[in-house]
């Protein structure tokens, strides 16, 4: 019988692998580089601080994203950007299954669970967010491993799954800084959990101990902020975030009229709103003087409106809760005509539609809290799990539509927790049907069925490979030209005297090469001229170089015109083109 049980599960979980892999395989082959955005470049930078200076804490970004790079670096070698994008597609993976182990603990029911969790796998949406080098990827897996760590706990009430539960949740807000205020909530649910079991006296200290060691840990952390970077805080990121909350709602006017500091940001904001100019980060550079020091003053600034207009803030932000939930953004995108183009534009569209269906979770946290809200109910395994899935999802949400004040953030921090609001959406509704179909049938809820539903799916979902694999056409690397490294981007940033360069290598393998920059910057009337070592790039990869600007008396030498770029490589490697002339500084 366990064996049977075993088969029953473990078939759906290959099958899930085999096609989340394939179609993460396909999406990745449909363009294949890894994608730099905007925010990439900070946690790049902490990686450089962490392989230069050994300097973990920051307060630009949190550490363990850059740790995660950090260490792929030194496995694959230095700048292996193409090698980070993979590892988070494994990440996917493997948070794919998780989610499909969490849905078959909570419903018992293997084609369920597959269904759910294949709604996740497939998911464009989602994936378009795992391949750029951001964090949604890592964060998704880590609250997915945080999400079945707890529901094991609250299955078993073991004290070493407890402090596994801590030991997520410390990762998961040592990467993503809105998580932080989340572990109170959880252990009151759990340890409530424990109360009705009569075990609340035993895991009492454990929580405790658990929460006493993290929220030590995050003040180290904000102490070595203080002392090392002058900022008492986790990331000043929350600062710009403050003040971007205030000028989405236009409260930019309300702060003391009485303090000649809030008069002045005040008036600087209302000279940008008027010019149709709502990011803070555009301000930010172009007002350094007002916004320096990590931001403190605007933020204490957007802090005192919010806390002395709390209603307004509110009734402002209430609207957005909703709204929020089908606010749609895609960040990699399909290319139509590389490699699976047209199914891959088919999937993408099936997964912008599911992901409207988000709609409807607050008619689901309803049900599920009326059916808690009952004492008879309140004991069923089902209804604590989607309790605890629940929870997460509305702090998530919460938090975002409190703090971020772009709809590109919110769908950007909901992929971390769209699989949970699958779950109780999609759970809900398939779980209500299989009810229905019970009930007219005279069964049981959830009782074993004898019909070959699991079969049809298996079988539905070979021919779903085979479909997919009839419409590859042509390689799926691109085949090499003339040339063995061609430079693809340069990015500046000032801000910390840095510049990025990727370099493509579509020729023979180059083991070892150099380059001479030079550019010209107004500090010094002699153009500068730096010497770069390039770490080998094997044939059909690419390298990000980092590199550290001259800086004199503070300031770094940043390039204001072209960079021209000399390649020096190996004898055996010849190219025609071994100088670049590109731009690499800030048009603004």
């Amino acid at each position: 019988m366990q064996k049977n049980t075993l088969l029953r599960y473990l078939l759906p979980a290959l099958l899930l692998t085999v096609l989340t892999s394939g179609v993460i395989i396909a999406f990745y082959a449909n363009h294949p580089r890894a994608e730099l955005l905007a925010d990439t470049w900070s946690y790049l930078y902490v990686v450089d601080r962490i392989v230069v200076a050994g300097q973990l804490v920051n307060a630009w970004r949190l550490p363990c994203y850059p740790l995660f790079i950090s260490a792929l670096y030194a496995v694959t070698g230095q700048g292996n950007v193409e090698a980070v994008s993979i590892a988070q597609a494994v990440l996917f993976v493997l948070a794919t299954l998780e989610i499909y182990i969490l849905a078959a603990l909570i419903f018992h029911r293997a084609w369920l669970a597959f269904t759910l969790s294949l709604m996740v796998g497939i998911n464009l949406t989602l994936i378009s967010y795992v391949k750029p080098l951001m964090t949604e990827g890592m964060g998704l897996w880590l609250l997915a491993s945080l999400t079945l760590t707890t529901i094991l706990f609250m299955k078993t009430f073991r004290r070493r799954l407890l402090w596994l539960t801590a030991f997520w949740m410390l990762l998961l807000f040592m990467t993503r800084p809105e998580w932080l205020y989340l572990p109170p909530l959880l252990f009151a649910y759990v340890l409530l959990m424990a109360h009705w079991k009569h075990l609340f006296r035993r895991l009492f200290p454990h929580a405790l101990a658990a929460l006493i060691v993290i929220y030590a840990i995050v003040g180290g952390y904000i102490y070595t902020n203080a002392t090392q970077n002058n900022f008492v805080g986790t990331t000043w990121i929350t600062n710009i975030n403050l003040v971007g909350k205030i000028l989405q709602y236009n409260m930019q006017d309300h702060g003391d009229p009485s303090n000649p500091q809030h008069v002045e940001i005040a008036h600087t904001l209302d000279r940008y709103l008027k010019q149709g100019i709502w990011d803070p980060y555009f301000i930010m550079a172009h007002e350094p003087k007002l916004f320096g020091n990590n931001i403190s003053e605007p933020a204490k600034y957007a802090e005192y409106i919010i806390l002395h207009h709390p209603k307004t803030f509110i009734l402002k932000t209430t609207p957005l809760f909703f709204s929020s939930l089908t606010a749609y953004a895609q960040e990699s995108r399909v290319d139509p005509k590389g490699t699976l183009g047209q199914p891959l534009s088919i999937l993408h569209e099936a997964s912008y539609l599911l992901y409207f269906s988000n709609s409807l979770f607050p008619f689901c946290v309803l049900l599920w809290l009326s059916l808690f809200y009952f004492k008879s109910n309140r004991q069923n395994p089902i209804v604590q799990a989607m309790g605890l899935l629940i929870l997460i999802c509305v702090y998530g949400i919460l938090l975002t539509t409190a703090g971020g004040y772009r709809d590109y953030d919110y769908m950007r921090i909901y992929v971390l927790f769209d699989p949970l609001m699958i779950i109780i959406i999609w759970g809900s509704l398939l779980g209500g049907l299989l009810l229905f179909w019970n009930k007219v049938i005279r069964q049981a809820p959830f009782q074993k069925s004898k019909s070959n539903h699991m079969r049809s799916l298996l079988f539905s979902c070979c021919c779903l490979i085979a479909v997919v694999l009839s419409g590859c056409e042509g390689e799926l690397i691109t085949p090499p030209n003339n040339h063995n490294l061609t430079l693809v981007s340069c990015h500046p940033e000032g801000r910390v005297g840095l510049l990025f360069m990727r370099f493509d290598n579509r020729g023979a393998d180059v083991s070892s090469a150099s380059m001479q920059l030079h550019f010209k910057t107004p500090y010094t009337q002699q153009p500068v001229t730096m010497h770069i070592n390039i770490p080998a790039i094997p044939h059909n990869q690419e390298r990000l170089v980092t590199i550290d600007v001259p800086v004199y008396a503070s300031t770094y030498w940043m390039p204001d015109s072209l960079v021209k770029v000399n390649l020096s490589l190996p004898a055996a490697n010849k190219q025609p083109q071994t100088t670049f002339t590109m731009v690499c500084h800030d048009p603004s």
